[in-house]
C-alpha cells in the first residue's frame, strides 16, 4: 500500500498543473499552425485551462496549509498554568471563544487549523 502524504500530494498536483498546461499550449499553436479548427479548439482548450485552474488552486491551497502547518511546529510550545484573564476557562458556561473548537480531553481551546483530528 502506498503512504501519502501532503508533499507527495504537492508534487502530484504541480506535475498535473505543468502537464495541463502545457497541453493548453500545444492545443494553441496546433490552431494557429491550422492543424485544428476553432469548433474542435474551443471544448478542448476550456476543458484544459480549467483543469490548470483547479490544480492550481489547489496546489495554492495545500501550499498555504503546509506552511502554516511548519510554521506552528516550529514555534515553542507554552505551557499555562492558569487561563488568562482574555480568555474564558474552557469549563465556562458559554463555551469556547467563538471560531475555537473544545478539544474532547482537557486540553486547551484549539482554533479549527490547529485541531489535531
Amino acid at each position: 500500500m502506498h503512504r501519502w502524504s501532503p508533499h507527495c500530494a504537492l508534487g502530484w498536483l504541480q506535475a498535473e498543473l505543468e502537464e495541463a498546461e502545457q497541453e493548453a499550449e500545444e492545443q494553441m499553436e496546433q490552431l494557429l499552425l491550422g492543424e485544428q479548427s476553432l469548433e474542435a479548439f474551443l471544448p478542448a482548450f476550456q476543458r484544459g485551462r480549467a483543469l490548470a485552474h483547479l490544480r492550481r488552486t489547489q496546489a495554492e491551497k495545500l501550499q498555504e496549509l503546509l506552511r502554516r502547518r511548519e510554521r506552528s511546529a516550529s514555534r515553542p510550545l507554552r505551557l499555562r498554568t492558569r487561563p488568562s484573564p482574555s480568555r474564558p476557562p474552557p469549563s465556562c458556561p458559554l463555551g469556547p471563544p467563538a471560531g475555537r473548537r473544545q478539544c474532547p480531553g482537557a486540553c486547551p481551546p484549539w482554533t479549527p487549523a490547529q485541531c489535531p483530528r
